[in-house]
């Protein structure tokens, strides 16, 4: 619905972003596990490494060398690529899986709301709707886990 998918016309770009919602769930599961043996800056040069790799593979017949000025903004996004990559993998040592995932989950809410306010892209009540649904599932989610948690308590 954020998408602005039209219910009546589900194509196979819908099958793939569906696959990739269990593909990252894997990922917030396998950076849990790699937290335990592994520092931050291990799993990122791996992450970055494969990352390099398989861009290089899929787009290197597209590469165009940049220009000083957009050799420096690029490096400036790296940097702060890393940067975000870093605290986002460091702090997936401090939350179950649960969390991880609900936090994972919410940056499609956050990404909305940044890109209507401050990118002028469109506002429906279909964003409205999906957005809401988002927001609903993370609290139903965490209300639930909370539950359990308290359960786990008393016993």
């Amino acid at each position: 619905m954020i998408s602005g998918l039209g219910l009546g016309m589900v194509s196979w770009v819908d099958g793939l972003s569906l696959f990739m919602g269990f593909v990252s769930a894997i990922g917030v599961i396998a950076l849990r596990k790699a937290r335990i043996t592994d520092d931050s800056n291990t799993i990122l040069f791996y992450l970055m490494s494969i990352g390099l790799i398989i861009t290089v593979i899929l787009f290197s017949h597209q590469f165009k060398g940049p220009t000083s000025r957009e050799g420096l903004l690029l490096l400036g996004m790296g940097v702060f690529a890393y940067l975000g990559q870093y605290t986002v993998t460091n702090g997936f040592k401090y939350v179950k899986v649960l969390e991880g995932s609900l936090i994972s989950s919410s940056r499609i809410f956050i990404a909305t709301i940044c890109g209507i306010f401050f990118l002028g892209e469109p506002f429906s009540e279909t964003i409205v709707g999906g957005g809401s649904l988002i927001f609903i599932g993370i609290v139903l989610v965490s209300l639930k886990g909370k539950d359990k948690k308290n359960k786990e308590i008393k016993k």
